[in-house]
């Protein structure tokens, strides 16, 4: 997307590879994480390590709402990691189409690409 890989652990794991494992290697070669937060994101025990990997490992965060949530930040173990961070809000096609640009820009920036 615009020039910028990505890995998803959703996109790229096997059968029978070590789920953690793999996760572990992306988080760590990666430059800058992107959390795709939602309630049910929030939620997920997988989805908090994550977070917190990415934060241990001094990975760039970039939260995006893809959809409403109760809180900013959202409450549980993620939140002292995403307390005092802007979110790129994608919660509704509306709120998509006017931050998608936006959304690029940040990781350009993150990434030291402009």
């Amino acid at each position: 997307m615009a020039g910028i890989d990505c890995w998803m652990d959703e996109n790229v794991m096997m059968g029978g590879e070590q789920l953690f494992e793999e996760i572990d290697k992306g988080i760590s070669s990666s430059q800058l994480f992107l959390a795709c937060i939602s309630d049910q994101y929030s939620s997920s025990d997988n989805c908090k390590k994550e977070v917190l990997l990415a934060n241990d490992r001094k990975r760039t965060i970039l939260p995006i709402l893809i959809a409403s949530c109760e809180m900013w930040p959202p409450r549980g173990d993620t939140a002292v990691v995403l307390a005092g961070k802007l979110y790129v809000d994608l919660s509704s096609e509306e709120k998509f189409h006017d931050s998608a640009s936006s959304l690029i820009g940040a990781i350009k920036k993150s990434l030291n690409m402009n």
